[in-house]
């Protein structure tokens, strides 16, 4: 089985994403390698999967355009970057199972929920690239 096939392979580049420097935050290995996949595949450039908090903050240089966040990770949770990305204008998104652990500072950020689709990412992640920072 190929690690892309639960996310399939578009085979389009998605002009919204395309070149777009995408970091992508997620503690569980197939899901950050099969995403990073299919957003190479659509055109997307991509830093990480970076598996905490303290392999994702190296990772906003250089700065990414967006940041998709897994919110539970092996070690704590994703907030403290989700802050850090506040505090420098980057947008991002949540991917995660657990929306109702948000808290009110981040609850109008974008959710994509797991289990998700790869053209359920690209879906948010249009959006969140189109709204502002």
């Amino acid at each position: 089985m190929n690690i892309g096939d639960c996310f399939g392979d578009s085979g389009v580049i998605i002009e919204e994403v395309a070149g777009k420097l995408i970091l992508i935050v997620e503690d569980k290995y197939l899901i950050g390698a099969s995403l990073a996949l299919f957003l190479e595949q659509v055109g997307a450039r991509i830093a990480g999967p970076a598996k905490d908090v303290e392999e994702a903050m190296a990772s906003l240089d250089p700065r990414p355009d967006i940041v998709i966040l897994d919110i539970q990770l092996a070690v704590g949770t994703s907030f403290p970057v989700a802050d850090e990305l506040v505090r420098r204008g980057i947008r991002f998104i949540f991917a995660t199972g657990t929306p109702s652990v948000i808290p009110a500072e981040h609850s109008r950020r974008l959710v994509c929920a797991k289990p998700y689709t790869g053209l359920a990412v690209v879906a948010a992640l249009k959006a969140a690239l189109a709204a502002p920072a």
